[in-house]
């Protein structure tokens, strides 16, 4: 897939099965999924193919500190818009190489990347 692809279904994206989370019990089982997951918060979480940010935001709601990064500028626009004023930087890079630097993380998230 390419970034032209990404950024012309950032718009639409959340309104997909699982990507938004906008049932509230669909997000409710995601987020009872990830705590059983996840250590204790606050951990770092790398979030990779971030998308708009939804996994970011339910991960930094509670607690956690969030980097994401995605491919597509317009996800990661509509991302960062998502995650305003919680403990989340969101970037713009390719999930095989995201553009972290030395940075270290006790959390790697991936999801719909494949």
């Amino acid at each position: 897939m390419t970034t032209d692809y990404w950024d012309s279904a950032a718009a639409t994206f959340d309104q997909e099965a699982d990507h938004g989370l906008l049932d509230p019990e669909v997000r409710a089982a995601w987020r009872e999924r990830l705590i059983s997951w996840l250590p204790e918060p606050p951990s770092r979480v790398l979030d990779v193919g971030c998308g708009t940010g939804t996994l970011a935001r339910l991960l930094a709601e509670e607690g956690h500190t969030v980097t994401g990064v995605d491919l597509s500028p317009r996800m990661v626009e509509l991302a960062r818009a998502k995650v305003a004023g919680l403990p989340v930087e969101v970037l713009t890079g390719d999930a095989a190489d995201p553009p972290v630097g030395e940075a270290r993380f006790d959390v790697l998230l991936c999801r719909h990347v494949v």
